[in-house]
C-alpha cells in the first residue's frame, strides 16, 4: 500500500491545492516552504512569488531582503545569530515571526532557499553598508554565488569609509548596471587611486556624490549623475562640454550635475560653444521620467553631429544642470 502523508495538505486534489496556496499570503507562503523540500517544490509552483521585486540590503550585522509581490505584500527577511526573522506588511496586516533554523541551515542555506523559491530574474538593488574597517569579502563572494549570475540592476554602497573595501565590492559585483557611491571626499593617494580604477569600469550609470573635474573625465560610464557639488565650477563643465563635443568623451551620452547652490551661470557654461535655445513649444522627457513633461531646452551639436540638449533647472534649492544626447534612451520628443 502506497504510503499515506501525514501532512493534510499534500492529500488535497492538485487543483484544489493550488487554490488553497494561491490564497495564502505572502506570510504563510513563505512558512510553509520551509517545513520540507516537497513544501518548497509545491511554493515554487503554485505561490505568488513570481514577478517578485527583490531588494538586498547587506547592513552590519545581518543580512535583509526584501520582496515585493504582486499582490502588493512586502517581506523583509533577516538573518542573524542563527534565527530567521520574517516581517510582511501589506494593506490588511503586519505580520513578524522569528524561526530558529537548524544549526546547519546557515546564511548561505538561507539565501539559496529564498533564490530558489521567488526565482527572481533580477536583483533590483544590492545595498551594501560597511562602517567598520573590518571587511570579510568572502561574505559578499557568498552572497554572488546565491545569486547564479542573476543581474544586479543597482549597486549601491553607503557608509563604507575604506575606498579599497569599495573597490573589492565593485569588483565582486562587477556586472552591476548601476554603480551609485556616497561622499568621496578627502581622499588620500592610495584611496584616490582605487576611486580611479572604479571610476574607469564600464557602468552603465554611475551616480556620485561631490565628482572633481579631473575625476568626472576619467569616468567610462554612459550616464554620469552627480550631486551635492562643491568641486565643479562653470568653466570646469564648459571644459567637460568641449571634451564631449572634441568626440572625447563617446560612451558619454546623459550627464547631470547638481551644485550646492542656487544659480548656474549659462553664459560660462556655454562659453565659445555654438548653442540654440529651443522653442518653449518643444516638449520632452528625461531618462524615462515618465511623470515629469519638459520644455524648450538649449541645443548644441557633439563631434560626430549628433545633436545634444541641456536643461537648467533648481531642484530644492539647488541648481541642476542636465545634458542628453538625442541618439539615446535619455531623451525623448513629445
Amino acid at each position: 500500500m502506497a504510503a499515506v502523508s501525514s501532512f493534510p495538505l499534500h492529500r488535497l486534489p492538485q487543483k484544489t491545492l493550488k487554490d488553497v496556496i494561491g490564497k495564502m499570503e505572502i506570510f504563510e507562503q513563505a512558512c510553509f516552504s520551509m517545513v520540507s523540500r516537497k513544501t518548497k517544490n509545491l511554493i515554487k509552483e503554485f505561490g505568488n512569488f513570481k514577478g517578485s521585486k527583490v531588494e538586498m540590503e547587506f547592513l552590519h550585522p545581518a543580512p535583509l531582503l526584501h520582496i515585493w509581490n504582486s499582490r502588493k505584500e512586502h517581506a523583509v527577511c533577516m538573518f542573524a545569530f542563527g534565527h530567521v526573522t520574517l516581517s510582511v506588511s501589506s494593506r490588511r496586516s503586519r505580520r513578524s515571526r522569528l524561526f530558529s533554523t537548524p544549526r546547519l541551515f546557515d546564511t548561505r542555506s538561507w539565501f539559496n532557499h529564498l533564490m530558489d523559491i521567488l526565482q527572481p530574474s533580477k536583483l533590483n538593488t544590492l545595498n551594501v553598508e560597511n562602517p567598520s574597517d573590518e571587511f570579510d569579502e568572502s561574505k559578499f563572494k557568498m552572497i554572488k554565488k546565491c545569486l547564479k549570475g542573476r543581474k544586479i540592476c543597482l549597486l549601491s554602497i553607503q557608509r563604507t569609509p575604506r575606498m579599497e573595501n569599495i573597490l573589492k565590492l565593485v569588483n565582486v559585483f562587477s556586472e552591476a548596471n548601476e554603480l551609485q557611491l556616497s561622499a568621496n571626499e578627502q581622499l588620500d593617494s592610495s584611496q584616490l587611486l582605487a576611486f580611479r580604477q572604479i571610476l574607469q569600469m564600464e557602468h552603465h550609470n554611475l551616480y556620485l556624490s561631490n565628482l572633481s573635474l579631473n575625476n568626472l573625465l576619467i569616468t567610462r560610464s554612459s550616464v554620469i549623475e552627480t550631486e551635492n557639488s562643491t568641486l565643479l565650477t562653470e568653466k570646469n563643465i564648459n571644459l567637460i562640454l568641449k571634451h564631449w563635443i572634441a568626440g572625447l568623451k563617446p560612451e558619454l551620452k546623459y550627464l547631470s550635475v547638481q551644485l550646492r547652490g542656487p544659480v548656474f551661470n549659462k553664459e560660462l557654461v556655454f562659453e565659445g560653444i555654438p548653442h540654440k535655445i529651443a522653442s518653449s513649444r518643444r516638449t520632452f522627457r528625461l531618462n524615462n521620467e515618465d511623470d515629469l513633461l519638459r520644455a524648450g531646452g538649449i541645443d548644441f551639436y557633439l563631434g560626430d553631429g549628433i545633436k545634444a540638449t541641456a536643461v537648467f533647472e533648481v531642484l530644492f534649492g539647488n541648481a541642476k544642470i542636465i545634458f542628453a544626447a538625442h541618439n539615446s534612451e535619455f531623451i525623448s520628443f513629445m
